[in-house]
């Protein structure tokens, strides 16, 4: 496939190393917490993770290396999976306590598909972690997570909205990334609609309503993925080749929703 110079210039820059000068910028982290292990099976999951209790678990003793490995440089750590929150409430703890320690670690978020997310896990952060950011993966309204399935072959879209509404309960936003799958093209405002009808909706990153905890990210730029507001951009990536999508309107909540392709 032919690339543009831009595009190559897109590229260098993804996989550019990490500069010593600039210490400054926050060096994005992501520890895959359960490595491939999930709870659910997608159908356009790329990876066909084991379901749990199988996979194996970042411990905190190989998080304490953190600082060490990145030599004090500010670190903005995501928790991923497979499922991070499959590994447990005792070993999610001990995570959590070990990065809190940390003086390097100014913003630490948590990307999750909901299922387990309840009371006693929220309690949990509050309790060790109360400026965790959550991101929640959900393709939309029901129609669009129809290839978001648990082991059964059931949908787990309304346990993953029952989630979001548990979080917007206790007053915690959330950021959503979504698939663009053939469920979603060529349906960008309802698709776009619904997720703002969930008020647990993260609002813009400079909202000033944040969590009180050790989050010092405000301090420090972060080198992470592109996030795209629900405008022109979002619209655009989910607009099927030859259609055409009306102007974009504001979002009525200022959500954020990151979009990506399986």
């Amino acid at each position: 496939m032919h690339r543009t110079t831009r595009q190559h210039d897109q590229i260098a820059q993804l996989y550019r190393g990490l500069d010593r000068e600039d210490t400054a910028s926050a060096v994005s982290v992501i520890l895959k917490l359960r490595g491939e292990t999930c709870d659910i099976d997608c159908l356009y999951c790329y990876e066909k993770r084991k379901e749990t209790p199988g996979g194996a678990r970042i411990d905190a003793a190989q998080v304490r290396r953190l600082a060490e490995l990145f030599q004090g440089r500010p670190l903005a750590v995501e928790l991923h999976g497979g499922e991070p929150l499959t590994a447990g409430r005792d070993h999610v703890s001990d995570v959590l306590r070990e990065l809190a320690a940390q003086p390097s670690v100014v913003r630490v978020s948590l990307q999750t598909n909901g299922v387990l997310l309840d009371e006693q896990w929220l309690d949990l952060f509050d309790a060790l972690y109360p400026g965790l950011r959550i991101g929640v993966s959900l393709d939309g309204d029901a129609r669009g997570n129809a290839w978001r399935v648990g082991y059964d072959g059931e949908p787990v879209y309304p346990r993953v909205a029952a989630a979001l509404r548990l979080l917007a309960g206790r007053g915690r936003g959330a950021g959503v990334i979504a698939a663009v799958t053939p469920a979603v093209l060529g349906r960008a405002e309802a698709v776009l609609d619904h997720l703002a009808g969930f008020t647990a909706e993260e609002p813009g990153l400079r909202d000033s309503r944040r969590r009180p905890g050790p989050d010092r990210s405000d301090q420090f730029p972060s080198h992470h993925g592109a996030i795209a507001r629900t405008g022109d951009p979002a619209r655009q990536l989910l607009r099927p080749c030859g259609s055409r999508l009306p102007r974009a309107r504001p979002h009525r909540s200022g959500g954020v929703v990151a979009l990506n392709r399986p």
